[in-house]
């Protein structure tokens, strides 16, 4: 699971169970505003082969095996951080 977290942040859940625990907040840090939630700069988008979700900075990118690849900009506009 992936949600927006927060400006220029996302939250991912994962577990090896066929479930995630909806029911306990795992979260170490609240987000500092809720008003990123249903924000307009939360976009997703879906594929054939990926779905993506971006969240002002930071986009993450999921293929169809699974496999995630993280991206958001350097500051001072010299490339991106790619996290895989």
């Amino acid at each position: 699971m992936i949600e927006p977290w927060g400006k220029n942040s996302l939250r991912i859940c994962a577990t090896k169970k066929a479930n995630i625990d909806t029911d306990n907040d795992w979260a170490l840090l609240k987000p500092k505003k809720s008003k990123y939630r249903g924000s307009t700069e939360v976009k997703i988008s879906i594929s054939r082969d990926s779905a993506a979700i971006k969240n002002g900075k930071i986009k993450a990118k999921i293929n169809k095996n699974g496999g995630m690849h993280l991206t958001q900009p350097i500051p001072m506009g010299c490339g991106f951080i790619s996290l895989q």
